[in-house]
């Protein structure tokens, strides 16, 4: 269980990465210096822009559940007009 759990925490760090550069999350720079010819690697974090896609997906989300909360309380409540009444 152990193993499976591991791979799964992998699994997740990748695709968060994958989606992190392909949104503009995170971003790779290079600068190489021409004297030493050193190469400098530099990753650059947006969190403005994760926290306004996060707020982005939650409001996305609001709307689909409400709307399903509204259609279970209609099915949830009695009918009325359409039933006969017992005599």
């Amino acid at each position: 269980m152990n193993r499976s759990y591991s791979t799964f925490i992998i699994i997740l760090i990748v695709v968060i990465v994958a989606v992190g550069f392909n949104r503009g999350w995170f971003t790779l720079s290079n600068n190489t210096d021409p004297v030493s010819h050193k190469l400098d690697i530099k990753l650059d974090i947006d969190g403005d822009k994760a926290k306004a896609d996060a707020a982005k997906v939650l409001h996305m989300t609001e709307q689909p559940s409400e709307k399903a909360v509204k259609k279970v309380k209609e099915m949830g409540a009695p009918a009325t007009g359409s039933q006969s009444q017992p005599k």
